[in-house]
């Protein structure tokens, strides 16, 4: 057993112990263990399928925190992509002049 799943079940097996121990020492009739144990199980089954279904649900997470950015580049280069390919089909008359000299820019310099 994991160290883990021991930590999870020690509770439980202690309660377990203690609802035997009473019932042998006659603390306890058979219908009330029976009851006390049917409770005990069910809390221990519900604990073991909430943490299956929790660990389930945290397993999908990271596949999709990787689709958003996935689709955002993809969406970004097929962009890129038409307007580059459209500019490259326009002549040279649809662009507008530049109105200064390089050499006057003073950042250029």
């Amino acid at each position: 057993m994991t160290d883990a799943l021991h930590t999870l079940l020690a509770p439980f097996k202690r309660q377990l112990a203690d609802l035997e121990q009473a019932h042998a020492a006659g603390t306890l009739s058979q219908a009330q263990r029976d009851a006390e144990r049917a409770s005990l199980e069910r809390r221990l089954l519900d604990m073991l399928l909430h943490d299956s279904a929790v660990a389930a649900s945290s397993a999908a997470k990271p596949a999709l925190l990787w689709i958003g950015p996935a689709v955002m580049v993809v969406l970004g280069l097929g962009t890129l992509f038409v307007v580059l390919r459209r500019r490259s089909r326009l002549a040279d008359e649809a662009f507008e002049p530049d109105d200064k000299d390089a050499s006057s820019d003073p950042h250029l310099s």
